[in-house]
């Protein structure tokens, strides 16, 4: 249940978020962040808990969307965790959720575009150069077994690759104030109505 409600959730927010000008590339975050599910434990590595700034709370370990918009002036780079829950879902179950994508969002966020000269160390362009060479495969993937083909992922492959591999791209927090800086997809029992809404913590 759980594996099958984890591709539910790519499909519905793939769905969702769809946009003319975003290419939203779905990318498990169980495999990129390495969190463990058990009692807080860490395993190291480039991508570990500890490296994303994740020493302290819960995270996210279902999906991150990583979305590549070509403007006129550059290539702009959002991201977007998705927690999945499934089951009945009783409200302290969905603050859980909130917590785990608010602390993935902000965790991110240090880790990849912090403020300052800490952006251009080479931790940083270390670890944000294997996230976009994860996006290119996963968008690989994609286009090999025709999944979504009515997606450009031809646009990340064929004329965005040079630049995310280069640094040639600005991560934005732009879109935020409209899809919120993560998501909880409640696939809720007994419930067979679909609703979304956008809350005070912007989730």
């Amino acid at each position: 249940r759980e594996k099958m409600s984890i591709i539910s959730a790519i499909k519905f927010a793939m769905a969702y978020y769809s946009h003319d000008n975003i290419v939203w590339i779905p990318i498990s975050l169980e495999e990129m962040l390495r969190v463990s599910g058990n009692a807080g434990s860490k395993k190291e590595g480039l991508l570990s808990a500890k490296n994303l700034h994740f020493e302290h709370g819960a995270t996210c370990d279902d999906l991150l969307l990583i979305g590549i918009e070509r403007t006129a002036q550059k290539i702009l780079v959002h991201l977007h965790p998705v927690e999945v829950k499934i089951g009945l879902n009783a409200s302290g179950v969905l603050e859980k959720a909130k917590n785990q994508v608010i602390n993935t969002y902000n965790g991110l966020m240090k880790a990849l575009w912090p403020v300052g000269e800490e952006r251009n160390t080479i931790e940083c362009k270390v670890i944000r150069n294997f996230i976009m060479q994860l996006a290119i495969l996963s968008c690989e993937k994609m286009r090999l077994y025709g999944i979504y083909p009515e997606e450009t992922w031809d646009l990340v492959l064929d004329e965005c690759r040079e630049a995310l591999l280069n640094e040639d791209y600005e991560i934005t927090e732009a879109i935020n104030r409209f899809i919120g800086t993560g998501t909880i997809i409640s696939f809720k029992q007994d419930v067979a109505i679909a609703s979304g809404t956008l809350d005070e913590d912007n989730i």
